[in-house]
């Protein structure tokens, strides 16, 4: 019962860009997830692949066979949004947001094997 966890933390992407990568990877191994990570043509699909493949080399690291683990959790959470201002008609200002995510995956090697 071995738990690998890789987090990715102040990523300068909105969590609601990054959801719909991880979204695709729902019920694929990290190997298969990575297959198709590298067909993906969106920014966020290289941070959530960096993100696994240091989760692998985490199951590398403890010397565990990478091929028993699986996605126990996949997450995109919202980190902390930068705020700026943009010079707006009639001498206003208005506030331009910029939101920053937090990519967490956890591997367990106890899975339903059947």
């Amino acid at each position: 019962m071995a738990e690998v966890i890789a987090k990715s933390k102040y990523i300068r992407i909105s969590p609601q860009k990054a959801q719909e990568i991880v979204l695709l990877l729902r019920g694929k191994t990290p190997q298969e997830a990575l297959q198709v990570l590298k067909n993906v043509y969106k920014r966020p699909a290289r941070h959530v692949a960096k993100t696994i493949a240091s989760a692998l080399a985490n199951v590398r690291s403890r010397k565990l066979e990478e091929s028993n683990f699986r996605f126990k959790t996949l997450v995109v959470e919202q980190g902390p949004m930068l705020k700026r201002s943009r010079a707006a008609s009639m001498g206003r200002a208005v506030s331009v947001l910029h939101r920053t995510s937090h990519i967490k995956v956890i591997l367990t090697d106890e899975w339903d094997k059947k």
